[in-house]
């Protein structure tokens, strides 16, 4: 494993070889054990493991509702044949209904998805960079 490979399974599935694929787990350790850089990189992100582990999703129900409302319009006004306005003939005009319905279920689902992101300030102080490199305690990853 290079140490390019090992920093691109480290950003994809984290600091904990858990929740790396099974087959790449004792490679991963063996060069962990002969890469101080590696270690040090793991460490970082085991930082930024934690501070996503603390960060607490709230919807905004107000915003999903209103989506979803908008959505559903949408997919019934493109289902009842309303978009004939550009002179489409009834198989264009079908092919365009489940494309334009499709793309509504897909801005539903990203909307949906980046709705509520937020951390209250009172259930996780915020912290910066230099709190972030500050804390050089030590920590156990299971497995190793």
């Amino acid at each position: 494993m290079t140490f390019e490979e090992f920093m691109y399974y480290l950003e994809a599935y984290g600091a904990s070889f858990q929740r790396w694929p099974r087959e790449l787990r004792e490679t991963a350790q063996a060069f962990l054990a002969a890469s101080p850089a590696a270690v040090a990189a793991r460490a970082e992100t085991a930082r930024l493991d934690a501070l996503l582990d603390r960060l607490e999703l709230v919807p905004d129900r107000a915003s999903k509702t209103r989506v979803e409302a908008h959505t559903l319009a949408l997919a019934t006004r493109v289902a009842a044949g309303t978009s004939g306005r550009f002179g489409l003939g009834a198989g264009a005009r079908s092919l365009w209904s489940r494309a334009a319905v499709l793309a509504a279920v897909a801005v539903l689902g990203i909307v949906t998805g980046s709705i509520g992101l937020e951390s209250p300030q009172s259930a996780a102080p915020a912290l910066d960079m230099a709190q972030l490199h500050a804390d050089d305690s030590p920590f156990e990853v299971a497995g190793l």
